[in-house]
């Protein structure tokens, strides 16, 4: 048991201390800030979201905050379409590999 609890314990330090050498070696400090607007393609819903250029170690990048709470890194500094994909058309851009009843390179007869 004693060796159990000894086990543990130097698992739980060598956790926070990665947590710890993660977080203070690659802090994430903001450059700026502003706000973009998305629109729906498949609907006339628009969101409009909080934006930031950060800088995270040696990279700078853009990110925009969904309305949901989480921040994602902008695909190719596009802020826009980044929210309208993972928000606004968040179920209509999560389209199937192929159509229902066509023929697919895993359900082929052989």
């Amino acid at each position: 048991m004693k060796i159990f609890v000894r086990l543990f314990a130097i698992a739980l330090i060598s956790f926070a201390l990665t947590m710890l050498y993660s977080w203070y070696m690659n802090p994430i400090e903001v450059l700026e800030t502003g706000r973009t607007t998305a629109k729906s393609k498949y609907s006339d819903k628009i969101v409009s979201a909080p934006t930031r250029h950060v800088k995270q170690g040696l990279r700078t990048f853009w990110q925009v905050r969904t309305p949901n709470g989480g921040w994602y890194e902008c695909r190719n500094g596009d802020c826009p379409e980044t929210l309208r994909i993972e928000y606004v058309d968040h179920a209509f851009s999560r389209q199937p590999m192929s159509e229902p009843g066509s023929i697919s390179p895993y359900n082929e007869e052989r």
